[in-house]
Parts: structure tokens; C-alpha cells; sequence
């Protein structure tokens, strides 16, 4: 005669939540007199809402509980030496009741950020041989809980694609029926953006020996305070750094070579994407023939804008001189 095993388990009736994807109900744990090492396990459905099991050859399978109703599975275990064992194991799935008075925990967390439900954080231990069911109350949308292969359905995963607050219950229990043992509020603020900083050098070559002046500027999209985190990536090795954790690093360059540094922004939670800079430090002989080049070619964009009838200063290292309009020259 076949044995009949019953499970009750809460599930609110007519809840949209209640169809969503992903709520567990695992059968078992079962005892039979043919379970042994090697024996073998065949599940099928004999009567209920339809439901997939995750593994009708398994000791332990799970289905996901879509709707109410009862839901009735035939067992069959074959043993190593011939012997078999018939089984009807049937899940109740009604409303829950009391759900209601379930402390509540509160939480946070952020659009499209994974978000995770997990038991032991409201302190319901996890065991092996009970039952657990995640399952939405409520908030802006609906969400699809994710598990991860094998593991206990304690803990489980979503993830907000709206801002707003999120309810879920947890209910747990065993062979006598499942009850609500707690809610967990979620409030889901909106995708924090990581700020953008862009850096530069005062100057593109400085003499050995001589300090540079490297600059960064960060904007944060939510306004908050940025702070920053200078290091430097190639190059000879620098002298001493002053400022690492400013907007602004002064650093010894005593090597002749190019240098490069990394400049991040933080707004208190996330890294924004590096800005990097370059400078090369040159001999002195070399850096002065720079600067007279440089210094050349400030002269001359000087020049070039009298065409607007600004005055330009007088060079005598050049020997130019220049009056503007109704002037003699």
C-alpha cells in the first residue's frame, strides 16, 4: 500500500506575486525501506496545476509553485536488490495566514544593482530539511527571483530595474506546514553614477630636479562630494609627492624621462573611470631651448592678433616692436 506523505504550504492565493517564476517547493526529505546507497528515484505528477520538476530522478527535487491548489506527485524508489517502494507525496499550496504580524527588516538598495534576500540575515537559520519560499508583496513592478544552482532556496536574488520600495515575506517550515517568519522591506534608490575627472599638468616638460604640477577636476552627475587618489603608472621613478589624495599633486621629478599618473575620483561609494597625464622631464640645457620655443610661439600668436587692434608688448629679446592702429611704427 502506498504511503502518503503531506506537505501544507502558504502561498497567497490570488497574489500576482504567487505566479512569478522561481518560488521553490521541494519535495522530501523521503524515507523508504528501499532507499539505499544506489537506489534509484522516479517522480511524476499525478494530479494538481501543472508543474515541473527540476529533476524527476532526483531524491530531492523541486518544482516552482505558481498558483494554489494541491499538488500530488507519485514516488517510486528501486532499491539495489530488486525491492521498490511507491510513495504519493501531496503539497497544499493556500493562503497563508498571519503573514501580516512577520517582523519587518528594512533595507536598501539601488537600480539594476543585484539586490539579495537571504534568511540568516533577518535570523532564520538555514536547515536542510525545510522548505522555503521567497515571494513578492510588493513595490513599483514586479520582480523575478533568481537562486543559485543547488543551493538552499533561503537565499535568493533580484534585481530592481524601477526606484521605490520593495516588500518581501519569507516563509519557512517542514512537513507540518509552512508560516511566515519575517518581511523585508528593500528601498531601491536610483543608479548612483560614478563621477568623471579629467587631469592635466601645469607644464608638458619641466627641468631634473624641479617639481611639476599635476591638476585634476572631477564632476559628480548627483552633486555629491568627490575626494581623489593620485598614483603614478610608467615612467622613471618620482621624488617625493605631495598631495596624493587632493585635486592638486606636486611631485620632484630627478630623472630624465616621461612620466605618467592616474588620477580617480570618488563620490563616498564607487571609483569613477581613471584620467591619466603625462610630463617628461628633460636636462636643463634641453628644457631652456623648450622654453625659448615655447616663449617664441606666444610671441607670435601675439602678433597674429593685432589684426584685431590689440597692442602687443613690446620684446625687446626678439627686437619687435609693434604700435597698434594710429600709431606710427
Amino acid at each position: 500500500m502506498a504511503a502518503v506523505l503531506l506537505l501544507v504550504l502558504g502561498l497567497s492565493r490570488g497574489a500576482a506575486q504567487a505566479q512569478e517564476p522561481g518560488v521553490r517547493v521541494y519535495l522530501g526529505p523521503i524515507r523508504s525501506p528501499a532507499q539505499e546507497a544506489g537506489a534509484e528515484y522516479a517522480w511524476r505528477q499525478t494530479s494538481g496545476p501543472a508543474a515541473t520538476l527540476s529533476d524527476p530522478h532526483a531524491r530531492r527535487p523541486f518544482f516552482a509553485a505558481r498558483e494554489p491548489g494541491e499538488y500530488a506527485f507519485e514516488l517510486i524508489v528501486r532499491g539495489g536488490g530488486g525491492t521498490a517502494d511507491r510513495q504519493i507525496v501531496t503539497v497544499a499550496v493556500g493562503g497563508e495566514k498571519g503573514e501580516e504580524s512577520a517582523p519587518v527588516h528594512s533595507w536598501t538598495g539601488e537600480v539594476d544593482r543585484s539586490v539579495t534576500l537571504d534568511a540568516a540575515r533577518i535570523g532564520v537559520a538555514a536547515r536542510p530539511d525545510s522548505t522555503y519560499i521567497w515571494r513578492q508583496i510588493a513595490g513599483p513592478c514586479t520582480v523575478t527571483l533568481a537562486f543559485e544552482k543547488d543551493a538552499s532556496p533561503a537565499k535568493a536574488y533580484f534585481t530592481p530595474p524601477e526606484p521605490g520600495r520593495y516588500v518581501f515575506g519569507l516563509l519557512a517550515g517542514g512537513r507540518r506546514g509552512l508560516s511566515p517568519v519575517g518581511r523585508v522591506a528593500v528601498a531601491v534608490a536610483p543608479r548612483n553614477r560614478p563621477p568623471a575627472v579629467r587631469a592635466w599638468a601645469k607644464e608638458e616638460a619641466i627641468s631634473l630636479g624641479s617639481v611639476a604640477e599635476l591638476l585634476a577636476q572631477a564632476n559628480d552627475p548627483e552633486g555629491n562630494p568627490v575626494s581623489y587618489r593620485w598614483r603614478q603608472v610608467a615612467g622613471p621613478k618620482a621624488g617625493a609627492m605631495d598631495g596624493l589624495c587632493g585635486p592638486r599633486l606636486r611631485v620632484r621629478l630627478d630623472e630624465e624621462g616621461l612620466y605618467a599618473f592616474s588620477a580617480v575620483a570618488n563620490d563616498g561609494r564607487f571609483d569613477g573611470e581613471p584620467a591619466y597625464v603625462t610630463i617628461r622631464a628633460l636636462k636643463r640645457s634641453e628644457s631652456l631651448r623648450l622654453e625659448r620655443a615655447r616663449r617664441e610661439k606666444e610671441l607670435v600668436g601675439l602678433i597674429e592678433s593685432s589684426d584685431a587692434g590689440l597692442l602687443v608688448p613690446r620684446r625687446s629679446a626678439t627686437r619687435i616692436r609693434y604700435s597698434g592702429p594710429g600709431r606710427g611704427g
